[in-house]
């Protein structure tokens, strides 16, 4: 529980200095970093260390996605695009889980974690695109 009201306190914190796109940019290149190092790692100590670092920068990435929503979509449709974002989410599931599986049964299970955790980096550049600030 503390874990959490400390990353909530640091993520707003942050907000206040950083845009919000660029600290959930960063938040996405660190889980996946954290999850690289956690396939890769020789000792178990290191592989804990980048799973919860992966974990705790991915769970304070799901605030700033509402907070991006909530800024920029009109109250009218708000509801729709998150139900949307939720959609596309499930849908990346529903496609990819086939694609790391066999993966995994051609390869090896660190081939499939590999691919998964370099499946979150094309979103940076989505990052890049979007404006801080709403338009109008």
């Amino acid at each position: 529980m503390s874990g959490s009201i400390q990353r909530a306190h640091l993520t707003f914190y942050t907000l206040r200095v950083i845009a919000p796109l660029v600290f959930a940019m960063w938040l996405a290149i660190g889980t996946s970093l954290g999850n690289l190092v956690f396939v890769w790692a020789g000792a178990f100590p290191v592989a804990a260390s980048a799973y919860i670092f992966s974990q705790v920068l991915r769970t304070a990435t799901k605030p700033l996605f509402m907070i991006w929503i909530n800024r920029h979509a009109p109250s009218a449709v708000r509801a729709t695009v998150i139900s949307m974002y939720w959609q596309a989410n499930a849908s990346g599931h529903i496609i990819g889980a086939p694609i790391l599986g066999a993966i995994g049964s051609l390869h090896s299970l660190r081939s499939a974690l590999t691919a998964a955790s370099l499946a979150l980096l094309p979103v940076v550049p989505l990052y890049r695109r979007q404006p801080d600030e709403p338009p109008g």
